[in-house]
């Protein structure tokens, strides 16, 4: 099995996400499980190596795809973030639109916008949530996802009341 995480990141960051992604990635590596996480190519002043800052065990490969990086722009942060998040998620979507029919391959990540799409095309998605939304990305998802991971039992249930009932939800 092929475990795709896809994030949406600047990757190393120091920000808690970046560890529990990085984390994440080695604990599915050590249980035999071939890992890509999958990045955008964004502009990171840190030019540490990723395993050393994070000091993983194993190693996985990490893909940087392209996106229309703004973000260190003085402007406004919700449009720029907006557009990166958007063109990141087009690159993801053509990057793996071809392994869509492998049926070896799970795609995972935190990011409904990046994510609904590819669920919608055939692919084994598994949503990691730490916010409760209600929002048009995460209706699309809602039943083209296997699995919901949850950061509470209060968000659990959060998405259970949203109809998500049909699928595997697992709180860690």
């Amino acid at each position: 099995m092929k475990l795709i995480y896809v994030a949406n990141i600047r990757f190393p960051t120091e920000k808690a996400h970046g560890l529990q992604i990085a984390k994440t990635c080695d604990a599915f590596s050590a249980q035999g499980i071939d890992v890509e996480l999958v990045i955008p190519n964004r502009v990171n002043d840190s030019h540490v190596d990723a395993f050393e800052f994070y000091a993983l065990k194993g190693r996985f490969a990490i893909t940087r795809l392209y996106s229309v990086d703004l973000l260190w722009i003085n402007f406004s942060y919700k449009i720029v973030f907006i557009i990166q998040s958007i063109s990141f998620a087009f690159s993801v979507f053509f990057r793996l639109f071809r392994l869509r029919k492998d049926k070896d391959i799970v795609l995972y990540g935190r990011d409904e916008i990046i994510l609904w799409p590819l669920a919608w095309i055939g692919f084994r998605v598994y949503w990691e949530s730490h916010t409760g939304s209600k929002n048009i990305c995460v209706s699309l998802l809602r039943n083209k996802i296997r699995g919901l991971v949850c950061i509470t039992k209060g968000l659990a249930n959060f998405y259970l009341s949203y109809g998500f009932s049909s699928i595997e939800t697992l709180v860690s």
